[in-house]
């Protein structure tokens, strides 16, 4: 199988790649980022260049291309909504039309702020309601995919983590540890509740849909629904840091231009179809204490 990853310096987008190389001829995009995944080839690709994009893919000539590539910046979506419109939207149509010149199926990634249903257990099938501008660029790549004619997968997660490469931003998990590792007293949300999730679960699971042929739409999200002190907690936990550098904060008291929702994806299709079972908080952090940058697993 040919596979295009655009996106591929980023987090899930570097997983999946890296994944996915060992046993299929993958190829992956980035933008900034000078980044080299073992067994791929690499295009420079920016998604809002609509010409480069279909010459690109067109070039790659993948089965199926991974779309990854997206502003992910819920803020920044919120207050610079002609950017992530060019994004999230205007790059998306650029792929998926290029997707249809090629002969390729697309795997869309996208997210639980598509909903605006606190705390219900949220079902493929559930009517979107954005949460914020983030939210509805992501639906609006959702709504172009799925009306493309193009077999397709439209993964929905929350709140990925794993360890990062030196390029790339921290997330909830590796931001934390930087503070606690340094003694630090950190400031968690209350109020903000996710389900995490571990990156390289949700790219064994994507990957094997993939892989499997299948299409639809999945929720692939881990198992649990915590709030972010709840999850900080538990990663001082795993790591042996003092829960007391832990604090609770409220979330009114940030002020940020964009909402967020306390959205729940059930995962059991997506458990039931790739046969491989979502991780829970617990596990997923014994997984990242257990798999540390230097520290061999054996």
């Amino acid at each position: 199988m040919r596979v295009l990853v655009t996106g591929g310096s980023g987090m899930l987008g570097y997983k999946l790649a890296s994944r996915l190389a060992v046993a299929h001829s993958v190829a992956y995009t980035t933008l900034t980022h000078d980044c080299t995944i073992r067994g791929a080839g690499r295009f420079t690709l920016d998604i809002t260049d609509r010409q480069r994009t279909l010459g690109i893919i067109r070039k790659a000539k993948p089965d199926v291309v991974i779309h990854t590539s997206a502003l992910t910046n819920m803020d920044m979506c919120e207050t610079n909504k002609e950017l992530a419109d060019a994004i999230n939207i205007r790059g998306t149509e650029n792929v998926v039309d290029a997707c249809k010149e090629a002969g390729s199926s697309i795997a869309f990634i996208s997210t639980s702020a598509v909903f605006d249903s606190p705390h219900k257990l949220l079902a493929e099938e559930d009517v979107p309601n954005p949460v914020n501008y983030y939210g509805f660029t992501k639906l609006e790549g959702e709504r172009i995919v799925a009306s493309s004619g193009l077999p397709y997968i439209i993964a929905r997660t929350d709140q990925p983590y794993c360890w990062t490469e030196k390029w790339q931003k921290a997330n909830s998990a590796t931001r934390v540890l930087s503070m606690l590792s340094n003694n630090k007293p950190i400031k968690e949300i209350t109020d903000w509740y996710n389900s995490p999730t571990l990156a390289e679960n949700f790219c064994d699971v994507l990957g094997k849909l993939i892989e499997d042929g299948r299409t639809g739409t999945y929720h692939i999200a881990g198992s649990d629904f915590l709030s972010r002190h709840d999850f900080a907690l538990k990663i001082a936990e795993a790591f042996g840091f003092s829960k007391n550098l832990v604090r609770p904060m409220d979330a009114s008291t940030l002020r940020l231009p964009a909402r967020r929702g306390n959205n729940r994806l059930s995962n059991t299709k997506a458990e039931k179809d790739s046969g491989i079972r979502l991780l829970g908080a617990d596990e997923g952090l014994t997984y990242l204490r257990e798999h540390m940058p230097g520290v061999s697993s054996s």
